[in-house]
């Protein structure tokens, strides 16, 4: 037992995780420089997290007020937050697979048996057992190393998905509120020309009356006011559904949101529209590239894969499973703690799945493919986030600092 013992423990370190490793360049190392960039144009050159672009742009309070229940009572953002959570509980049970495995357990039988050296009788017995079982598999290979590290990659992937989630509202909700600001104003701009219409309808009319005007100029008159009146039908309407909508974000219902914010349900035109910040900075896109989520997420789904051939790969090797238990048999209760009836058993076992070599070797090779998919995927992403900030870098900058082709 002791040379048993003394094999393993000076193996394990030199135990290796089979199967490749994740090797990424940076993104923002793709590319030297970006085509309508302009290291002179931006304000920052490595800020440790990009601050929230609402509060940057716009000094409105009810603007913040609005992102801070979305981000309290957004059921998608929620969704988002417990993804994270199992991912991290699913992170800490990999975890713990690296650590001996035991259990326990009590049981009670009963046999009834015929004898046939007693004379032909049946003998009843009754047998009581406690027992306790360990097993730890020597991860020699990396197999459970591997789930391991897919179990982490995963987690970094559903807390990129919650980042981006987390984003996706914060635009939406802005959005919905400076829509619900359009629809307003201009609800109380059409209201205004309405009555002034209404009013030179009249006058119109009375000049009818009088014959100092035409007939024509009063059914032109008309035509326009009818017209105003159905483009404040759709305001209306557009106004009421971009309220709808910014409660959705919001987590709540209407009458939840009028009832928080009592200014929405108030007469057209009465909030003001914040004023824009004149000059919005511009950070180094390298560092904004470095934190976009969606990279993230995809990074983390091409290391899954990567990890998974290593699974793939350890099953070709044997495993080896060190387990020893020990047990209390009697036929009396009472008698379940005597030194006579304590037994105990240990030893290791070697199991390799040599007859089964032809469907794990397809399997790793399924499992390569999937990491090639899941790499052109990644890149794909990466090219895709490049290409997006040359196109906003050309409408952000100044055309002097710009390209023309």
């Amino acid at each position: 037992m002791k040379k048993l013992g003394a094999i393993i423990f000076l193996f394990l370190p030199a135990c290796a995780s089979v199967g490749p490793d994740l090797s990424t360049a940076p993104a923002e190392s793709w590319q030297g420089e970006f085509y309508y960039g302009d290291d002179s144009a931006y304000t920052s050159d490595a800020p440790a997290k990009i601050a929230p672009w609402w509060q940057a742009a716009f000094d409105d309070d009810r603007l913040n007020r609005l992102v801070v229940l979305a981000d309290n009572n957004n059921r998608d953002i929620g969704a988002a937050l417990y993804r994270v959570e199992e991912a991290e509980a699913r992170l800490s049970r990999a975890r713990r697979a690296l650590l001996p495995q035991g259990s326990g357990s009590e049981s009670y039988s009963r046999t009834n048996e015929f004898m046939q050296g007693q004379g032909g009788q049946r003998q009843e017995t009754d047998v009581y057992t406690l027992s306790a079982d360990l097993q730890w598999e020597l991860d020699v290979f990396g197999r459970i190393r591997r789930q391991r590290d897919i179990a982490r990659a995963g987690a970094a992937e559903r807390l990129a998905l919650y980042e981006d989630v987390m984003r996706v509202v914060h635009a939406g909700t802005a959005q919905a509120y400076f829509n619900w600001l359009e629809a307003d104003r201009r609800r109380a701009v059409a209201q205004q020309n309405l009555g002034l219409q209404e009013e030179a309808l009249r006058l119109t009319q009375e000049l009818v009356n009088l014959g100092a005007s035409p007939r024509f100029d009063y059914d032109r008159q008309l035509t326009q006011a009818r017209l105003t009146e159905a483009a404040l039908v759709q305001l209306t309407a557009a106004r009421a559904d971009a309220l709808s909508a910014l409660a959705l974000l919001c987590g709540v219902t209407v009458p939840e949101l009028v009832g928080l914010f009592p200014e929405f349900s108030g007469d057209s035109g009465t909030i003001d529209v914040p004023d824009m910040t004149p000059t919005l900075g511009i950070p180094n896109p390298a560092v904004v590239i470095r934190q976009r989520p969606d990279i993230a997420s995809a990074e983390a789904q091409y290391a899954q894969a990567l990890y998974q051939i290593g699974v793939a790969q350890a099953e070709l090797f044997p495993q080896l499973t060190f387990s020893g238990s020990v047990s209390q048999t009697a036929f009396e209760p009472e008698a379940l703690y005597d030194q006579e009836s304590f037994g105990f058993s240990y030893g290791p076992r070697l199991n390799w799945n040599v007859f089964s070599f032809p469907q794990l070797l397809a399997e790793v090779d399924a499992t390569g493919k999937a990491a090639g998919a899941a790499k052109m995927a990644y890149e794909n992403t990466v090219l895709n986030a490049l290409t997006e900030t040359d196109s906003a870098l050309a409408q952000l900058l100044p055309p002097s600092n710009g390209r023309l082709c």
